[in-house]
């Protein structure tokens, strides 16, 4: 095993406990990650699609229960590009 491997290897697993902590918080599952990459998408309830950056995003500031359910929700309805920040930010006003 080369450097390589073995820091790929803690990333997966940071990956995926950050997915585990983020289903936990939500009250969901992590159903799977997109094509077996962990670190990439990841499937929620067979329904919802989160990328570690946004489940990062939502832990790091500890974003309302539900509030990025609610805009992956709200992306989809209305075809809206808007990141979770702003989202976020525009519903607390």
């Amino acid at each position: 095993m080369n450097n390589y491997n073995l820091l790929i290897g803690k990333h997966e697993a940071i990956c995926q406990t950050i997915a585990e902590c983020f289903a936990k918080k939500h009250g969901m599952y992590l159903e799977y990650w997109v094509g077996d990459e962990v670190g990439g998408l990841a499937c929620f309830g067979d329904h919802y699609f989160f990328n570690v950056n946004d489940m990062t995003e939502d832990l790091k500031h500890n974003y309302p229960k539900g509030a990025i359910l609610d805009w992956f929700d709200d992306r989809l309805e209305n075809k809206a590009e808007i990141n979770l920040r702003t989202y976020i930010k525009l519903k607390q006003q």
